[in-house]
């Protein structure tokens, strides 16, 4: 090729790149994601929510790399940040919500003193204590001073207790010394499914104790949420999530019949939280929660959730709890309480094994009726809305609202096991709505 033509080529090169349009070099799109601050605040920690289909390693990407979380959501994380990093997080499109993470109240247990007065006794199933003989009562007051019950109370049930751990009783075992309590999920700081708080295990003995409980023949699975003793509500959603999964694996074994969340706690809300609740319903899982100790209150969480069953705590005279010298009470309210059932001088177990006869608190009257709700469920077929059903039709109009108090319209609902209804009935069945061949 002669060197004129060489020239000629370069230069039509040299022209079309001098005269051909560049790419644009487009800056990465940014936002500014919403930011929830909630009551209850864990300081520095936060919960991240992403839009469907995106994934932590995408808003690693996005980010420019990675960096240690404290746990995962289905749709995001939890974790804490400084103030630069949470502006970072926020400027992904893909991130839906911010919020606070939370902290709820430390688990507490109401002993009142050993001169409280309580007469009451734990003994045989002749003298089961008060609360058992008023749950499965056909009278007011009860006519006799026995609990009457069915062996398989429970039985294919999951009862999964959201607490500070459940310490391995001889209360939980069956006749045969088989042990009931599964340590399910351990996601506390202390990594340890021991009670340390005493108290999840005084609510699981309502739930399913052998001599002091429902449902007797129902698997009670431990879920620790705590950190410092108190509920985490990013590390309690979370929970939740995975225990959703959990709950749909099981129901395609042979035999499992349901499940029931109880929830004797005090959180504060956030949208992960009602998010993992939605899903839990949607699942048919039954969720049932203490509606609290302070009081009438209009805010108490997850028992003001509406797919929530809330209970409160009354006294031996049908009255709501209310611990004389103390700043314990009840909650109530109409929208508040869901149930009634026993909730003070319960004859029940410690963390040690050590009977106590002076337990009080919603925390148990919330983990009787998780209790009937098993037996329900171990019984029938059912989804959340027919359980909550079951539960209105046994219960009993026995509470007392008389001495001056404004009850809030509180709703006059006792829970009861409906046993002795349903053996008045022809044919007798386990309890009232129950099917007949099931009797």
């Amino acid at each position: 090729m002669k060197m004129s033509h060489i020239a000629f080529i370069l230069s039509m090169l040299s022209s079309l790149a001098v005269g051909a349009p560049t790419e644009p070099i487009i800056a990465r799109q940014t936002c500014e994601a919403p930011y929830q601050r909630n009551d209850g605040a864990y300081e520095g920690h936060y919960i991240v929510e992403f839009a469907d289909g995106y994934t932590l390693d995408d808003h690693f990407r996005f980010l420019g790399g990675a960096f240690a979380v404290e746990g995962t959501l289905d749709e995001g994380y939890y974790t804490s940040m400084s103030g630069n990093l949470l502006a970072k997080v926020r400027s992904d499109c893909n991130v839906t919500l911010v919020e606070d993470n939370t902290l709820g109240e430390s688990l507490k247990t109401y002993d009142p003193p050993d001169d409280s007065g309580s007469s009451v006794k734990r003994g045989s199933q002749a003298e089961p204590g008060w609360a058992l003989k008023y749950l499965s009562a056909d009278s007011k007051p009860a006519s006799d001073d026995v609990y009457d019950y069915l062996d398989s109370a429970g039985k294919g049930v999951d009862v999964y207790v959201f607490d500070g751990g459940i310490t391995h009783l001889d209360e939980f075992k069956t006749s045969d010394g088989v042990d009931r309590v599964v340590d399910e999920l351990d996601m506390s700081d202390d990594l340890s499914f021991e009670d340390f708080s005493n108290h999840g295990t005084r609510v699981a003995v309502a739930i399913g104790g052998a001599t002091c409980g429902i449902a007797r023949a129902a698997t009670l699975r431990s879920v620790k949420v705590t950190q410092n003793f108190k509920p985490n509500g990013a590390v309690f959603a979370a929970a939740l999530e995975v225990i959703v999964r959990r709950h749909k694996e099981r129901a395609k074994e042979p035999g499992f019949r349901g499940s029931v969340c109880n929830f004797s706690l005090d959180l504060y809300s956030t949208a992960a939280i009602i998010k993992a609740i939605k899903k839990a319903n949607t699942a048919a899982m039954a969720m049932v929660a203490s509606a609290g100790n302070h009081g009438y209150s209009t805010k108490h969480f997850p028992s003001s959730d509406p797919h929530v069953i809330s209970v409160g705590a009354m006294q031996e005279d049908y009255k709501p709890w209310n611990a004389r010298g103390s700043i314990f009470s009840s909650n109530y309210g109409k929208n508040e309480v869901a149930f009634w059932a026993p909730g003070t001088g319960l004859p029940l177990f410690t963390n040690k094994g050590a009977p106590t006869t002076g337990t009080a608190g919603t925390s148990f009257a919330s983990g009787y009726v998780a209790g009937i709700f098993a037996l329900f469920y171990g019984n029938e077929k059912l989804n959340w809305a027919e359980v909550n059903v079951r539960a209105s039709w046994n219960a009993d109009e026995y509470m007392d609202f008389s001495g001056g108090t404004d009850w809030k319209g509180s709703l006059n609902r006792v829970a009861n096991t409906g046993y002795r209804k349903g053996q008045k009935q022809n044919p007798k069945v386990p309890y009232t709505g129950a099917p007949t061949s099931s009797s």
